[in-house]
């Protein structure tokens, strides 16, 4: 089974109103099977139910400190 764990912003677990304007966020990617890697991932961000940043699907290996890149958020949100 595959499985995204320990996912952050900006290094907190389920952060409550942050301040930045542009986050970043990070996650393990975990696996019961030998050899599994990433190279593939997409992120979308949701304020109020609604979609404000979707960064389509990346051909990257990254997992740590991806920058949010949509409009600036709201202060505390």
């Amino acid at each position: 089974m595959l499985a995204i764990t320990a996912l952050t912003t900006e290094y907190q677990e389920n952060p409550l109103g942050l301040d930045e304007k542009a986050p970043r966020f990070s996650w393990v990617l975990t696996s019961d099977g030998n050899n599994i890697r990433q190279d593939t991932w997409r992120l979308v961000v949701k304020q109020s139910g609604n979609a404000v940043w979707d960064s389509g699907i990346q051909t990257d290996e990254a997992s740590h400190l991806v920058k949010y890149s949509g409009q600036p958020l709201k202060p505390c949100t």
